[in-house]
């Protein structure tokens, strides 16, 4: 099957993924816009309790309208810092889908497969911080990895499925065959929000070719009296002493902190989960709504990071482009996926904790799933880690995959297929 060199923009076709036209459209239904009036004002501190706040909406607004925010300069931007392809690859059940990844390889004779794996409301572009530091690093005695990062399908520029029953499982086996289409027998896998799953997933496939994961985002459910007397103890005794005995104070807190974002903060995941496709008819007509939409959860979700309006369009173009629904339907998908990945992995994990993620657990339960070969734990950063702290994450990832490449003979002397 082919694999071939794709870029955001060239003005002929078939590789025009966003026309003139579809700008034009988009200058019009900006110009269209009807703004939320009246809107009932927060007091200071709570702006945003209610959602985005018409200020900061407005403000986008009016850098569009304005023509400050060039579209074309930032395609050709990512078109030039980052190499993409696309490749039809079969899922079984859900037949050909054209896959579209960044694609860089290093230089180095000695460098490591790794696929990078994004999740909601990120992309691709996501991750494209880390990518050139891992594939190129400036210190020879550093691990360099070639480094593939696909878009999950449906999302960005890849093609979606057609029917229900596309899982968390079934993205797995299109990024498998990619990497084997790609000509690497074995690989390393990073990834966070859906990334985290489907990392997860590549790692219960029937002889992963997977041979070590990485996430950002440990999530797993609390000890169980029946299944994890020790551990259920160990976090009781924590919340009844206050954190002097069992269960720091700091996790004691963030567990607290983790209920209270699952009573005040999940409305999002609870209508993408089981309304998706009337959220989709609202959001896929109107590009203020789903700016907005977008524009909380890189609020809500960061350590207060300063983003730039040029940066948040970018995101947002992303789904705007192709439509929200396939990103909005993998939570339909993909939670009870999550729910039913239980099982236990031999593949080693390592985990990077950042302290603005939206829930932090203790990171050591994920023992119940992996191996846990190494912890991280780091005061800045959130949900957005490769973005908001990429030096963090491309040290962590560096310090433990190097371990991994010492104990397997395949990572050190990566083979093509045959």
């Amino acid at each position: 099957m082919a694999i071939e060199p794709f870029k955001i923009n060239v003005n002929k076709p078939p590789a025009t993924p966003i026309p003139e036209e579809f700008l034009d459209l988009t200058n019009q239904k900006f110009n269209l816009t009807r703004l939320v009036e009246p809107e009932i004002v927060q007091p200071e501190g709570k702006e945003w309790n209610d959602g985005t706040p018409s200020k900061v909406v407005e403000e986008l607004v009016d850098y569009w309208k304005s023509g400050k925010f060039n579209w074309r300069h930032w395609e050709a931007e990512i078109n030039k810092k980052l190499p993409q392809y696309t490749t039809p690859i079969d899922v079984d059940g859900f037949g050909t889908l054209k896959i579209h990844f960044v694609w860089m390889r290093s230089p180095r004779a000695d460098a490591v497969p790794l696929i990078l794996c994004h999740g909601w409301p990120g992309s691709f572009y996501e991750l494209s911080k880390v990518i050139e530091p891992l594939s190129s690093p400036e210190d020879s005695s550093l691990p360099a990895f070639h480094c593939v990062v696909p878009s999950i399908p449906g999302y960005g520029f890849s093609e979606g499925p057609k029917k229900p029953g596309f899982k968390l499982s079934c993205v797995a086996e299109a990024y498998d065959k990619l990497m084997k289409r790609l000509g690497y027998k074995h690989y390393v896998a990073h990834g966070g929000d859906w990334g985290h799953g489907i990392i997860r997933s590549l790692s219960l496939l029937p002889n992963p070719s997977v041979l070590a994961i990485h996430t950002t985002w440990p999530i797993i459910g609390p000890p169980s009296f029946l299944k994890q007397p020790f551990q259920w103890a160990y976090m009781m005794l924590g919340f009844i002493t206050g954190g002097t005995v069992g269960l720091s104070k700091q996790y004691c807190d963030r567990l607290m902190a983790a209920r209270k974002y699952f009573k005040n903060e999940t409305g999002y995941l609870q209508i993408q989960a089981t309304k998706p496709l009337s959220l989709a008819w609202a959001m896929t007509d109107s590009p203020v709504g789903l700016l907005a939409w977008m524009r909380e959860k890189l609020r809500v979700w960061t350590d207060e990071y300063p983003w730039t309006p040029d940066e948040i369009f970018i995101w947002w173009m992303m789904y705007w482009y192709q439509g929200p629904y396939a990103g909005f339907r993998l939570y339909k998908e993909g939670l009870p996926d999550i729910s039913l990945q239980q099982t236990f992995s031999p593949v080693p994990m390592g985990i990077s904790s950042f302290q603005k993620e939206m829930v932090v657990i203790p990171p050591w339960w994920m023992g119940r799933l992996h191996p846990i070969r190494t912890i991280k734990e780091h005061q800045k950063g959130g949900h957005f880690a490769a973005w908001e702290n990429p030096d963090a994450v491309v040290g962590d990832l560096r310090e433990y995959f190097a371990t991994i490449i010492a104990e397997r003979e395949e990572l050190r002397a990566p083979k093509l297929n045959d």
